[in-house]
């Protein structure tokens, strides 16, 4: 029998109802709007496992939070999002302890620092905070070329080397030889082979939104933005905005 005719497992939860934001990363990130309670969640949880675990990723309605990443000081377990040490440090790259921080009794980035690490950013925390993450502000173009991401790009893309290569391999594997496209035909098998399920009504919404130039196909560029969910999508488009939760490989 195929998959499809096999058991599964499958996690569910209760429908977060209201405007979804994306409040940080697990890679240093800090979005809008601006909260305390996200990044000061975040700094507890590294303060009350005393510096072993860190939890990271905040994003939801409210303060009802969704989809968090775990970072460990070993780097083991919970997934390939679990940057271990060198994701800690991209947290406080860019944290400022707020107002909750203060009230919890927080340490503060020197506190991460005398504890024998090393905060390492390709970028300054400012920047790492605002303009890199705004998909319009940066014009480099990648090629679907294993291992020729930058520390940066992977950075902006949310993801590690293994990730964009097994994305890159998929991608060539299913896009057009001449066009160096996938055309519509190949986008939901490209998108299954990845584990990641559609069905035919929310393929055309979906391929509507990611081909952003309108030309029919996908190209890497336009593949790599939607898998990654910083393209913003469109407001009516409740499939794109779902598959923002789903980047693992």
């Amino acid at each position: 029998p195929g998959l499809r005719d096999e058991a599964r497992l499958v996690a569910v939860e209760p429908y977060l109802k209201g405007e979804y934001h994306k409040y940080t990363s697990n890679t240093g990130y800090i979005g809008v709007p601006d909260r305390n309670t996200p990044q000061a969640f975040s700094h507890y949880t590294y303060h009350h496992t005393q510096g072993q675990i860190m939890v990271v990723d905040m994003q939801g309605v409210g303060d009802l939070y969704t989809d968090p990443q775990v970072h460990t000081i070993t780097g083991q377990g919970y997934g390939l999002g679990n940057w271990g040490r060198e994701g800690m440090a991209t947290f406080f790259a860019t944290h400022q302890c707020n107002s909750v921080c203060r009230y919890l009794g927080l340490g503060n980035v020197s506190s991460f620092c005398d504890a024998g690490n090393t905060i390492v950013c390709t970028t300054s925390p400012k920047r790492l905070a605002s303009d890199i993450w705004k998909r319009d502000k940066y014009s480099r173009v990648l090629q679907p070329i294993p291992d020729s991401a930058s520390l940066e790009d992977l950075s902006i893309y949310r993801l590690k080397m293994e990730q964009y290569n097994k994305l890159c391999e998929v991608f060539n594997q299913f896009k057009d030889k001449e066009t160096e496209e996938v055309d519509s035909l190949n986008f939901l098998p490209m998108v299954e082979s990845l584990q990641f399920v559609l069905n035919q009504t929310t393929l055309q919404d979906i391929v509507d939104n990611v081909d952003t130039d309108g030309n029919g196909a996908v190209s890497w560029m336009e593949f790599l933005c939607f898998w990654c969910g910083i393209e913003k999508p469109k407001a009516s488009d409740a499939a794109l905005m779902q598959h923002r939760k789903h980047r693992g490989i």
